[in-house]
């Protein structure tokens, strides 16, 4: 669907956290629900990663559940057929791994009340400092 919208547009596939990627090479990284499906003990690794991608002053825009889930394998994941690995953190221990990182968090929001999760995600605006 990517490809076919955006034919000029550049798409890799991998694991987030063993991509590597070029120091600063991003002046922006959005990770819209999709570091819950990242185990747990790699998040860390993973914003170690995201920001040594990011220019100084890069932005990162990320949700992340708002509560505590040490995690569960879902077999039919979003009725796709596949298994798929979903955890989480609390709210503090995430915006704490990401200042640990380096990252200033700009504003952090809970959004997204539904019936899936009644908790809804914290939406996350981080900067790389200049």
């Amino acid at each position: 669907l990517a490809e076919r919208n955006v034919p000029s547009g550049r798409f890799l596939v991998g694991d987030l956290a063993e991509q590597e990627f070029e120091p600063a090479a991003f002046d922006a990284v959005l990770m819209l629900y999709v570091i819950t499906h990242v185990p747990r003990e790699k998040w860390r690794t993973v914003f170690r990663g995201v920001y040594r991608w990011l220019s100084p002053g890069g932005w990162l825009l990320l949700n992340v559940p708002h509560h505590e889930s040490a995690g569960w394998l879902e077999e039919n994941f979003l009725g796709l057929g596949t298994t798929n690995w979903t955890n989480g953190f609390d709210a503090p221990t995430t915006l704490g791994l990401l200042a640990d990182e380096g990252f200033t968090v700009v504003e952090a929001q809970r959004l997204g009340e539904d019936h899936l999760d009644p908790e809804g995600w914290l939406w996350i605006l981080a900067r790389r400092p200049s």
